[in-house]
């Protein structure tokens, strides 16, 4: 049986070492402010009698610090230190394989993965480089150190590095052990800690890594996302699949018909339709293939394969569209979808009006019509209310013409991508007078909009 680890006791950073991390951190949240502030959130503990922690570790919620190794470094690598550990939260964040039984069998060569990919992206970002010492380079996992090729995700760096032998001696000492979810060094042995409500502080980590995922999107922040985040879902928001499941799942259950009567009918009276048996109702999906799609169709061709993949249960129908419909694909029950490069071969830009692909997608017999989109085309596009518009999240310049306009659109908005918008469009709009949003009002977004053009009536009161 293997022995039970040590517990931790969790005793607040004092003295010199208080003293000095606070120092580390001021000096950080002045030269990366989203790291600096994720870092002050944690708790920070003494990680002497820490089990894993001969330098420095976090579990997402508590900040282990060891004095006498943390003491002896220079105020330069103290820096460097918390924002490594403060990458780890934001990986945390957006990890979507540490539920892989995979890496949970493999666990220390995905946490040195997620090493290489954090510490790639702190070497090479102009806030957090300067703090990069020789004393830490010598003893922490770089990629140029060992010829890899830099900001690259972790899952490639996973491969790289090969099967590590601590795993093959746990394997063999515990082969029916299950790893949890090791984050770099981010180690959760202190989880049943009696330290106080372990309920609570699980909800505070949650919180965080919710705050993380809500207000980082762009910069440091985006690179380290995307180094834990599968190709495919690089280019949209964390939990696009989720948004666009549930309201796939919804419209099929709305979905009634005669042809399959309901089974409460007891013979007598009106004959009620019944849900259809399909796992999803007929979808057509439209690629807007105009010039200004540009950005999204070269960054976004896989994911548009993965949207198609979502649906594909059912009967899809591929229409690419800028003023005509450019190519279409019938994608049956459970075929494979077009490839990214097909994608792509297709596109050569040009106007901006989908109603011809709508109509061919109602004529079709689409249930469901979902167009990949920034939304700047037609307004009769734009005022189809069985239309639902997939665009982003980070594009200044999606639905600027409707909400310049006054154009409510009836449809379901999915700002679902995490695209940028052309540089010169930007400048183009600007001149013409156009209001551009900026960060601040592009984060206020809701991810998932619907508009209606129904209004409360008021009466009027007579004076």
């Amino acid at each position: 049986m293997a022995d039970k680890k040590k517990k931790v006791n969790n005793v607040p950073l004092t003295g010199e070492t208080l003293f000095k991390t606070q120092k580390a951190w001021e000096t950080l949240l002045v030269s990366c402010q989203m790291l600096g502030d994720i870092v002050s959130r944690l708790k920070w503990l003494d990680g002497t009698d820490h089990p894993d922690c001969d330098t420095a570790c976090t579990n997402g919620r508590k900040l282990y610090i060891n004095p006498e190794w943390f003491n002896a470094l220079s105020n330069r690598s103290r820096v460097f230190v918390l924002a490594h550990e403060a990458t780890h939260i934001v990986q945390r964040a957006w990890d979507r394989r540490k539920n892989d039984p995979r890496y949970r069998k493999e666990s220390a060569r995905w946490g040195k993965a997620l090493d290489y990919a954090a510490n790639s992206i702190l070497e090479n970002d102009q806030s957090t480089r300067l703090f990069l010492s020789d004393e830490l380079y010598a003893v922490m996992l770089f990629p140029s150190k060992n010829g890899y090729p830099a900001n690259k995700s972790a899952e490639i760096y996973f491969d790289l590095i090969g099967p590590q032998k601590e795993d093959e001696e746990r394997e063999e000492e515990n082969p029916d052990e299950d790893n949890g979810d090791d984050q770099g060094d981010s180690n959760d042995n202190d989880r049943d800690d009696n330290d106080g409500d372990n309920r609570t502080e699980q909800l505070e980590e949650e919180d965080l890594l919710e705050t993380v995922r809500n207000g980082t999107g762009r910069g440091i922040a985006d690179k380290i996302r995307k180094s834990v985040m599968p190709a495919s879902d690089q280019n949209c928001l964390h939990n696009w699949r989720d948004i666009l499941r549930n309201f796939l799942w919804k419209q099929t259950r709305a979905h009634r018909s005669y042809k399959r009567p309901s089974r409460r009918w007891n013979g007598d009276g009106v004959v009620l339709p019944g849900r259809s048996s399909r796992d999803f109702p007929k979808t057509a999906l439209i690629l807007d293939y105009s010039g200004s799609m540009e950005n999204y169709i070269k960054a976004c061709a896989s994911t548009i394969t993965q949207l198609i993949a979502e649906v594909s249960s059912g009967d899809v129908y591929v229409l690419a569209c800028n003023t005509h419909i450019v190519k279409e694909w019938h994608v049956m029950r459970n075929q494979k979808p077009p490839s990214t490069r097909e994608l792509l071969y297709y596109y050569y830009g040009g106007g901006t009006h989908m109603m011809p692909a709508i109509r061919e997608a109602r004529k079709w017999g689409a249930e469901i019509i979902l167009c990949v989109s920034d939304m700047n085309t037609k307004k009769e596009d734009l005022l189809c209310p069985d239309v639902n518009w997939i665009t982003s999240k980070s594009d200044p310049l999606a639905n600027l013409i409707a909400e310049s306009r006054g154009i409510t659109v009836p449809g379901k908005i999915f700002r679902v991508l995490s695209v940028g918008g052309n540089e010169a469009d930007i400048m183009s709009c600007r001149q013409m007078g156009y209001k551009i949003k900026d960060e601040e009002e592009m984060d206020k977004q809701p991810v998932v909009s619907v508009r209606t053009t129904k209004t409360k009536t008021k009466g009027k009161v007579n004076k």
